[in-house]
């Protein structure tokens, strides 16, 4: 963001400090807590797309008031991962406020039920946008809602807040990756495009080719370890095991890298890959988007967090 921009984000130190709270609190240790519950939909509109999200509530309280109900929490994550990310946090956050964590289509546990439901997808922030608005509509019920999104993730709560604000109550972005995609937009049908692909499915044979050896390559157990531990400062947050019910054997173990190879062996992950890697990027880029959201009168608060 410019100056101007960071400037006036600064003014609202009330706002800020409220978010960075949140963010906070969404980084605390896993707990006895929240129980956590899995759940699947289909995408309204988009037959044969099946959404996976994983939520915690609050238990009813003992008076049987309900009282106010505050934002609901919804946690993003980062490319390659999933809901399982957010293991701790809705287990430690889910007594307070409702929380929510949800996998990207082509992600985790989110994939087009067949091939045939898979062509003409392309995997894009566009796409991600289009399915966080849907969930929080179909699912949240179109009322605002706390973002909470890690790299990936971050960078498509911008996304949104910049197309829909009045479904935001807040962002916590934490590591929001800058860039995705260096591909001319999907609209700039002039540009020039590998293989003069536009990343929809079904690809080519030739960047199928390029995309399937890249991801055999990185979604490797041992590649993944490797990598992990480049962004985690405490190993135990890689090599700790996560007894999740929906956790199973593939993978070799239940620690993060095996949850993580896992989804990668999903049936349509080499395509999905493929996709990803020659997709366009946004029309807006991520740091313009959140000038916009710093800029508006009534901008929700936010707390932009990247590690060292």
């Amino acid at each position: 963001p410019s100056p101007d921009a960071m400037a006036a984000a600064v003014v609202r130190g009330a706002h800020l400090a409220r978010a960075a709270l949140l963010a906070a609190l969404a980084a605390v240790p896993a707990a006895l807590g929240a129980a956590i519950k899995h759940e699947t939909f289909l995408w309204p509109g988009r037959p044969g797309l099946q959404l996976h999200y994983t939520h915690a509530q609050p238990a009813p309280r003992a008076d049987g008031r309900s009282g106010a109900r505050p934002s609901p929490l919804v946690c993003l994550p980062g490319f390659g991962v999933g809901t399982f990310q957010w293991g701790a946090q809705l287990e430690a956050l889910g007594d307070t406020r409702p929380t929510y964590a949800i996998d990207w289509l082509g992600q985790g546990e989110s994939w087009p039920l067949d091939e045939t439901h898979e062509a003409g997808l392309r995997y894009d922030a566009d796409l991600w946008t289009d399915q966080l608005e849907t969930f929080l509509e179909h699912r949240l019920g179109g009322g605002p809602a706390i973002l909470c999104g890690n790299s990936l993730g971050g960078y498509v709560a911008v996304q949104l807040a910049l197309r829909r604000s009045e479904l935001v109550a807040g962002l916590a972005l934490l590591n929001p990756t800058p860039i995705w995609s260096f591909a001319a937009p999907a609209r700039d049908a002039g540009a020039w495009r590998p293989f003069g692909w536009d990343a929809t499915l079904p690809a080519p044979p030739a960047p199928f080719a390029i995309g399937s050896r890249w991801f055999d390559t990185l979604r490797n157990p041992r590649t993944i370890s490797a990598m992990l531990s480049g962004v985690y400062a405490d190993r135990r947050a890689v090599d700790a095991l996560h007894a999740r019910d929906h956790i199973d054997a593939a993978g070799g173990a239940d620690t993060l890298p095996g949850e993580i190879a896992r989804a990668a062996a999903r049936r349509g992950g080499h395509a999905a890959f493929t996709s990803i890697l020659f997709s366009p990027r946004t029309e807006v880029s991520f740091e313009e988007a959140l000038e916009v959201v710093f800029a508006r009168d009534e901008a929700p608060p936010v707390a932009l967090i990247y590690g060292v």
